[in-house]
């Protein structure tokens, strides 16, 4: 079975339409399969996303502002749709959070 490209669009759209926000941890393990969100959530990080729709993906953007997150080293990043599923968790190298610092989550999810 091959889904066309229309198909795998509007998949996207589906999707898209429900991702609501990301959160960073400080949790470093490896992505798992069976992972059911961030493993250890940094609550203050939370920032709703903006989406930009391309052919079969999108991208969801979230800044934590320099107020957020701070004392923290962050290394984990999670997508969350709005009924507070996770779409995507991945981890970063270590990010010791200051208030000189605002970090800007950019994903890219696909739909091949």
């Amino acid at each position: 079975m091959a889904i066309p490209t229309i198909g795998k669009n509007k998949i996207r759209d589906l999707i898209s339409s429900s991702v609501d926000y990301i959160i960073m941890g400080t949790n470093g393990d490896d992505f798992d399969v069976s992972d059911t969100g961030v493993k250890a959530p940094v609550n203050d990080t939370k920032n709703n996303v903006v989406i930009t729709k391309t052919n079969k993906s999108f991208q969801t953007q979230a800044t934590v502002l320099s107020t957020q997150g701070n004392g923290n080293t962050l290394k984990e990043v999670g997508v969350y749709f709005d009924d507070d599923v996770i779409l995507d968790r991945f981890v970063i190298p270590d990010l010791v959070k200051t208030d000189q610092i605002e970090v800007v989550n950019i994903a890219i999810s696909r739909i091949n």
